[in-house]
């Protein structure tokens, strides 16, 4: 979520700098004369994506999991590709992107509300990497003599790999109720993706951009390892499943920010 922020944090950068940076390139025609055109464009942005994971059920003292569990993650993507500029403002957009998603989260379960004494350790993570190839459409039009908004659509393919990680352990307070669990996932998946988006450009080609995407990611193999037991058992109940040839899909939302430049 730190990631995301920041990121929101410096939409605003390119413009601001554009206004104070624009002595330097002297004529008002150089928007015209680079946007009106075809050209390369390099984005850099953060993003914040739902991801579903897909792990063993557990239901503990301290911690539990369920089937199909909507989880929240945070991560960086970088695109280049060529805008084909047809006239009347309207273009077309094809490019390559690359994007890699990293969280750790680690708490501190209690024994009791009185009792004041780490009874339980819990640390979750993902790493999750894709790459994709997109296709967009967008209209460029003038706001100020400095400044142009392009609105656009965007669609892509892409394929990636994911890695959920899950520990928790509870020591033994009582007799017998001490318990854990150690899961790991890995999964290659499909995705295919439909966004809606604006770019705000400043004269001389910097900009920055907000997007909302609708993303199907089909998990095509999962591989499941790891241990549990649960309190008040004795019993280990071990995981070592590989599954192939699957079609589990499932549709997450994301949201990005960030900035980028045309030249």
């Amino acid at each position: 979520m730190k990631t995301f922020i920041l990121g929101l944090l410096v939409i605003l950068i390119p413009t601001t700098y554009a206004e104070d940076q624009f002595l330097e390139f002297g004529d008002k025609t150089f928007a015209s004369e680079k946007l009106n055109k075809s050209k390369w464009y390099f984005k850099l942005g953060a993003d914040y994506m739902e991801y579903i994971s897909s792990l063993p059920e557990y239901d503990g003292i301290n911690e539990d999991i369920e089937e199909d569990q909507k989880e929240y993650v945070t991560g960086l993507g970088l695109a280049f590709g060529r805008d084909l500029y047809f006239g009347g403002g309207v273009s077309a957009n094809l490019g390559i992107s690359g994007s890699y998603w990293k969280t750790l989260q680690e708490d501190v379960g209690k024994a009791t509300e009185d009792f004041d004494f780490d009874a339980a350790n819990y640390r979750r993570s993902h790493s999750i990497a894709q790459l994709e190839v997109h296709l967009g459409l967008n209209y460029l039009f003038q706001v100020t003599e400095s400044v142009y908004l392009q609105p656009f659509v965007e669609g892509a393919a892409g394929a990636g790999t994911a890695r959920v990680e899950r520990e928790y352990e509870r020591v033994e307070i009582e007799a017998g109720n001490d318990e854990y669990f150690d899961y790991v996932t890995e999964e290659i998946f499909t995705t295919a993706r439909a966004s809606l988006g604006l770019n705000v450009i400043s004269f001389n080609g910097l900009m920055s951009y907000f997007k909302v995407s609708s993303i199907i990611y089909t998990v095509s193999e999962r591989e499941t390892t790891g241990d549990s037991k649960l309190a008040g058992s004795d019993t280990i109940t071990t995981f070592d499943e590989k599954e192939e040839d699957l079609a589990d899909t499932n549709t997450v939302l994301m949201a990005s920010v960030g900035i980028g430049y045309m030249f």
